[in-house]
């Protein structure tokens, strides 16, 4: 398969996807990257897709714009899928969670990066919410023991 069948490919696909040099440059750029990132394929080609979408690990951790080591990648048995937060056309962040595979076009003699993206916003949140409501649960059970506690006669009381 070359570059051009791939990149066709990729267009069909409902999934943000967009591919990359080992140097970050944007060589694809979908029409579902389009519409969840906010960027026309035309603003970002041949831009460095790390620096377009500032992209930060679960963690915190700064993607690097340094070269990739493709080759490498290709090499591993498995690449795992990865949750990463980005920024919008807009300036808001946003979640994802991206899959990746490696592309060799043996006749350009270069390997890509491809990225498969979803927007996983509503469920960080959910997951925010839930965490949040968990812990408003833990102190309401701590504020109750103290109230019985004050009471001096916790040991004749139902369960809070």
């Amino acid at each position: 398969m070359r570059e051009v069948e791939l990149f066709g490919f990729l267009e069909r696909r409902g999934d943000a996807a967009f591919s990359l040099t080992a140097a970050g440059e944007i060589c694809s750029w979908n029409a579902a990257a389009e519409n969840m990132f906010g960027y026309p394929a035309a603003e970002v080609l041949h831009t460095n897709g790390y620096k377009l979408l500032k992209g930060r690990g679960v963690l915190g951790t700064s993607i690097t714009s340094e070269p990739i080591d493709v080759r490498s990648v290709a090499a591993a048995p498995a690449i795992p899928d990865f949750d990463l937060e980005v920024t919008h056309s807009l300036g808001h962040r946003m979640w994802v969670n991206v899959s990746s595979l490696v592309f060799q076009d043996s006749g350009l003699h270069r390997y890509l990066l491809v990225h498969l993206a979803r927007d996983i916003s509503a469920q960080k949140m959910a997951g925010k919410l839930m965490k949040d409501h968990e812990a408003l649960v833990h102190e309401l059970i701590r504020v109750s023991k103290q109230v019985v506690d004050v009471r001096g006669d916790g040991a004749r009381l139902a369960p809070v």
